[in-house]
C-alpha cells in the first residue's frame, strides 16, 4: 500500500470514528433521558400517591405509624427540593443537546455518503473532521458546561449496542 492510499484510509477510519462516535453519544443522551424520566416520574408519584391516600394512610398510620410518617416526610421533601435535583436540568439540556447533536449527525452522514462516493479529496476530509469536532465542542459548551453528565458502564454498552445495530442494518458493517 502506498503512503498516499494510508493516509487517505486513516482520515477515512477517522471520520468514521467520529461518525460512530457522534451516534453513540446521542444514543448514551437518550438512554440517560430514560433513567431521568422514570426519576422524575417517581419524584411526580411519591408525593402525589401520599397526599392523595386518605384512607390508606388512615389505616397504614394505625398499623404503621412510623412509617408512614417517615413516608409522608420524604414525599415533602421530594416535593419540595424537586426541581432542584440534577436530573431535571440534566433531561432538558440532553434534549437540547442531542437535537443538535442529531442535526449535526445528519451532515456527517450526508457527507460520509460523498466520502463513500470518492467524490471528496483528503483535505476536504480532513476540514469536514475537524469542522465536526468543532461544532459538536461548541455544542457541548453550549449546552452542557453548567451540568454533570454522569457515566454509566450500562448506559455507556447499552448506546454502544444501539450504534452498532444502527450501522449494522444501515451499513452492513
Amino acid at each position: 500500500m502506498e503512503e498516499t492510499d494510508r493516509i487517505e484510509s486513516d482520515i477515512v477510519n477517522r471520520y468514521w470514528i467520529e461518525l460512530v462516535e457522534l451516534k453513540t453519544r446521542i444514543y448514551y443522551h437518550i438512554r440517560l433521558r430514560r433513567v431521568d424520566n422514570l426519576k422524575d416520574f417517581w419524584a411526580k408519584a411519591l408525593p402525589a400517591v401520599v397526599s392523595s391516600g386518605g384512607i390508606l394512610g388512615w389505616i397504614v398510620q394505625n398499623n404503621y405509624g412510623f412509617y408512614w410518617a417517615v413516608l409522608i416526610v420524604l414525599a415533602q421533601i421530594v416535593g419540595a427540593i424537586k426541581h432542584l435535583l440534577p436530573f431535571e436540568v440534566r433531561r432538558n439540556k440532553t434534549f437540547e443537546t442531542d437535537y443538535e447533536f442529531s442535526k449535526l449527525y445528519l451532515q456527517l452522514e450526508e457527507k460520509w455518503e460523498r466520502i463513500m462516493e470518492g467524490a471528496l479529496t483528503k483535505d476536504e476530509i480532513r476540514e469536514m473532521l475537524f469542522d465536526a469536532k468543532r461544532t459538536s465542542i461548541d455544542i457541548e459548551h453550549k449546552f452542557l458546561a453548567s451540568i454533570v453528565i454522569p457515566q454509566s458502564k450500562s448506559l455507556i454498552r447499552g448506546a454502544r449496542e444501539d450504534a452498532k445495530s444502527y450501522f449494522s442494518e444501515r451499513y452492513g458493517t
